[in-house]
């Protein structure tokens, strides 16, 4: 059996289940408690010894992974979701996505330097709702992209073909490839390969200005890494390797 929620994990795990978690489990203690009118403390120690009892243990994406390994006696499998294209556009009218991966803060900021610098363009910020109803010219992420949500992940905008930028503060991706001993593949882009990567909001918005100049060489980039990427057959792997 696979199960998705913390619920369900409660439920079931002791029962040698296995268990995929796309989330991690113990964000929805809380919740849980008021539903069963128990104690909060006693749902999060129920609910590490259901994943304790289960037979396996996958997570979908690294935040998960991250949130549940350490309590674990055996590293649980880690699995990546597959990717949802996000749709490009070549249309010089067409918006620029922001998708934030740190504090609003640094949103706050980006769009208002971004607003000052190009008054024209337009830049919308990642919401779920909306973010694959139109096309986009290019999408600029801000910070490490942990997110699970499609169309806030790198590997949407590179499905998709859409140019990709990004902005990591230089002393967390040094503190990221220290912990993943440089494995840092669908979090950070690949500097030239299939993306942009920039250490300074600044920095950010010149490499903005030049990408507005001259989108050629960018959406060169973009296309090459679209046609690695395949989707449908991603989603079958991650099927197979689940249900087996």
């Amino acid at each position: 059996m696979v199960l998705l929620d913390a619920g369900a994990v409660l439920a079931y795990a002791p029962y040698r289940a296995r268990v995929l978690l796309s989330s991690d489990p113990f964000e929805h203690a809380d919740r849980i408690s008021e539903m069963l009118s128990i104690d909060v403390d006693a749902v999060r120690v129920r609910l590490h010894d259901a994943l304790l009892c289960a037979q396996r243990v996958t997570t979908l994406g690294q935040l998960t992974f991250d949130a549940v390994a350490p309590l674990l006696p055996r590293e649980p499998e880690l699995q990546k979701i597959p990717a949802t294209a996000l749709p490009s556009s070549g249309d010089p009218s067409a918006p620029i996505l922001i998708v934030n991966h740190e504090d609003e803060q640094l949103l706050h900021r980006a769009e208002a330097q971004l607003a000052e610098a190009f008054p024209a363009e337009r830049f919308l910020p990642f919401w779920t709702s909306s973010v694959f109803e139109g096309s986009w010219k290019a999408v600029l992420h801000l910070g490490i992209a942990y997110s699970n949500l499609p169309g806030s992940r790198l590997h949407d905008a590179w499905a998709g073909g859409v140019p990709t930028l990004q902005l990591v503060d230089p002393q967390a991706l040094s503190g990221l490839r220290r912990r993943r001993s440089g494995q840092t593949s669908g979090l950070i882009v690949d500097h030239g390969r299939n993306g942009l990567l920039l250490q300074s909001l600044d920095e950010l918005v010149a490499t903005v200005g030049e990408l507005l100049l001259d989108p050629l060489p960018v959406r060169a980039v973009a296309r090459n890494t679209k046609r690695r990427i395949d989707a449908p057959a991603e989603w079958d792997a991650l099927l197979q390797r689940i249900l087996l």
